[in-house]
């Protein structure tokens, strides 16, 4: 998707034809957010609410919170790998590397126990909002 900025243009008759672009560009877009409540350490079954959710999800985020429940020594994070329709994404931050290094390795897991591949993208941290993450994208 192009994102198109207007106010910094020659002309008025330029912001207008970028703004009418924009307006087509946006007006099928939806956005909905939704919060919901998961233990990442039970069972798939016990987080039905979530596992509902993950099919029709475009993004999925683990914000700090993977070192405390150690999701990936359980069963529901890779049930939502595997549940991810394609092209959707996981965002996964923690303060720990081990923790991000983890996930990686449940990825390959369910990479070699199912169909399903992923893209993993490294997410950084800056100085002042230390973190580690990974973007994960399922591409099959």
């Amino acid at each position: 998707m192009r994102i198109l900025s207007s106010g910094n243009c020659l002309s008025p008759q330029a912001d207008e034809v970028l703004e009418a672009e924009r307006a087509k560009l946006l007006k099928d877009v939806e956005v909905t957010m939704r919060f919901d409540t998961a233990d990442l350490r039970t069972h798939p079954d016990e987080n039905g609410t979530v596992m509902s959710a993950v099919p029709a999800a475009d993004v999925i985020m683990l914000m700090y919170c993977v070192h405390e429940s150690k999701a990936a020594e359980h069963e529901l994070l890779p049930s939502i790998l595997k549940e991810m329709r394609l092209g959707a994404s996981m965002i996964v931050c923690d303060m720990w590397t081990k923790c991000i290094d983890a996930i990686r390795e449940v990825v390959v897991q369910v990479e070699t126990d199912s169909l399903c591949r992923y893209e993993l993208v490294p997410l950084g941290s800056e100085q002042a909002f230390p973190f580690k993450g990974i973007l994960i994208q399922r591409q099959t």
